[in-house]
């Protein structure tokens, strides 16, 4: 089954190209420049592709996600709120490894204590991704 993504009319992502050493990306841009709308369509493919995604974010927007069936934990939208617990973490990680159901931690709640917080939250989150990743394998 071929693994691309189409942006837009003239470009798509293979991600086949990228299956040896994973896909790595970065969306630079001005304000208005269609950061958040390139970003949107690259997770809308990742998720028809039934890729598992594990997204974290500081800024409150993904929650949006949820009309693909995305679980949010925290956040004003969230479907379950967020604690620093490595169990709930665990499971919601093991959720999407298991079923391909997106998951979004919203970190936006942290941002009004800095970013050294947001940063904490996510480090404890991706620490618990590589820890599932690493002995999936």
């Amino acid at each position: 089954m071929p693994s691309i993504i189409h942006l837009n009319d003239d470009v798509a992502l293979d991600l086949d190209d990228y299956e040896q050493q994973g896909f790595r990306a970065a969306i630079v841009g001005s304000s208005g420049s269609g950061k958040s709308y390139a970003l949107g369509k690259m997770l809308e493919g990742v998720h028809a592709l039934g890729i598992p995604m594990i997204m974290l974010d500081p800024e409150s927007e993904l929650w949006t996600f949820t009309e693909l069936g995305a679980l949010v934990i925290g956040g004003e939208h969230g479907d379950v709120a967020y604690a620093p617990d490595d169990r709930l973490i665990d499971r919601a990680i093991t959720h999407a490894f298991e079923t391909a159901t997106p998951v979004v931690f919203d970190l936006g709640e942290f941002a009004d204590r800095g970013d050294a917080a947001v940063q904490a939250a996510g480090e404890q989150i991706m620490r618990r991704v590589w820890s599932q990743g690493d002995a999936a394998r």
